[in-house]
């Protein structure tokens, strides 16, 4: 499902216009933005949450010449699945 489609169902369920549907879903995109670089977790109910991870600096080599690399540490976004999700999965 695309962000059109995605849109189009939510105003559909909810007989909310898709421009204030597509409006909302760039204000969360943004939220997101914004929070997830200050450590913030983002929760979304029903389907999971969106963290940071910290990734340690660390060794690694080019696989075309072979040379070594130093690869900086980094912040990372990660998402961890929702039980519920996971359940209905199955």
């Amino acid at each position: 499902m695309n962000q059109v489609e995605l849109v189009a169902a939510i105003s559909d369920r909810t007989d909310i216009s898709k421009s204030d549907i597509d409006s909302i879903l760039k204000t969360v995109g943004a939220i997101v933005q914004e929070q997830l670089p200050l450590g913030g977790d983002i929760a979304l109910p029903g389907i999971g949450k969106l963290k940071t991870r910290q990734s340690a600096a660390r060794t690694g080599r080019n696989p075309k010449t072979g040379d070594v690399l130093d690869i900086p540490a980094k912040t990372k976004a990660i998402f961890v699945v929702a039980k519920s999700l996971k359940d209905a999965l199955q």
